[in-house]
């Protein structure tokens, strides 16, 4: 589940409901002061947060949410995106800053795919270490997740300790291979 957090309900609601469309949960507050008590109730994995909000901004949410929750994602989302505001939003804490208004909603849904599934990436990873290749089944198995879910996020995200990945996928006759090579 995602949670957005902006001052501005038109974006909470637009972020929400594309969101909704493409099957990931989310649920949206423009009082930054819910973020807390929201993060809880809905067992968040990621947040979606503005900077510029009136009661507290950004940054100083994201401290706030990072001592109490540590390891929750968090992407900055900010019509603001200086030099200044970037790097203390990374300083601070989170994973990802990207600019608004949104102009390719694909990168953005991207984006929140890689930081939601996070978590299966690292399961992933993990199973990896020891072999140079793998079959999806034999990850599937591995890490307990769907093998249809690991080619999703292996198309759709760019690992930095990844140095190649090849397929050979012969759907047909039931063979599908998957090559990774660590760096």
């Amino acid at each position: 589940m995602v949670l957005i957090i902006d001052d501005e309900i038109d974006i909470c609601k637009s972020i929400q409901r594309f969101l909704e469309l493409k099957g990931i949960d989310a649920v949206y507050s423009q009082n930054p002061n819910d973020a807390e008590s929201l993060i809880d109730k809905h067992k968040i994995k990621l947040l979606i947060l503005d900077i510029k909000m009136p009661e507290i901004n950004g940054i100083e949410l994201i401290i706030k949410i990072k001592t109490t929750t540590p390891d929750l994602e968090i992407v900055v989302l900010s019509a603001f995106p200086s030099e200044n505001n970037i790097a203390n939003s990374y300083k601070k804490g989170a994973s990802s800053f990207l600019s608004k208004p949104i102009d390719d909603w694909d990168a953005f849904l991207n984006t929140i795919l890689f930081y939601l599934n996070k978590t299966v990436i690292d399961k992933i990873l993990l199973a990896l270490k020891s072999r140079d290749s793998i079959t999806l089944a034999e990850l599937e198995i591995l890490t307990n997740i769907d093998y249809n879910l690991i080619r999703h996020l292996i198309d759709i995200n760019n690992y930095q300790n990844i140095e190649k990945i090849s397929y050979i996928d012969i759907h047909k006759k039931s063979i599908v291979q998957l090559k990774i090579e660590i760096k």
